[in-house]
């Protein structure tokens, strides 16, 4: 490795941690002006976006690659998460719930299963209407 690429590597390296050190200081003042405590599992995935970005480039794209994998995951949970605490709430869990739930769901699914709960949507409107 030359001296420029070790350079580059280091001014990267800070530009990450001034990014980093912005985004914390960004969220925590949002979450104190809205009275929140600060998800630490989204101050986590802005930090590894951040990372990802000036990450050496041989293994950029796959930590950014499973970065994306991660926030729709952690999407999913959130959202499915939300839904079902509605759902206590109202205390209805008729076939359109089942219908959102199944919604929710699929992005985390494979290809054969996410097709599978594409035809179940499907009928489930054929159904409906």
């Amino acid at each position: 490795m030359d001296r420029y690429q070790k350079l580059e590597q280091i001014t990267n390296g800070i530009n990450a941690a001034y990014k980093i050190k912005t985004a914390t200081n960004s969220l925590n003042r949002e979450d104190c002006e809205n009275g929140q405590e600060t998800n630490n599992v989204e101050l986590l995935l802005q930090m590894l976006s951040v990372i990802a970005e000036y990450y050496p480039e041989p293994h950029r794209n796959t930590l950014s690659n499973n970065l994306k994998k991660s926030t729709v995951y952690h999407n999913t949970y959130k959202n499915l998460k939300h839904h079902i605490k509605n759902m206590q709430t109202s205390r209805s869990a008729d076939s359109n719930e089942f219908a959102r739930t199944l919604e929710l769901v699929k992005p985390v699914l494979d290809k054969d299963r996410r097709s599978l709960i594409e035809k179940m949507l499907q009928i489930h409107e054929i159904l409906k209407s």
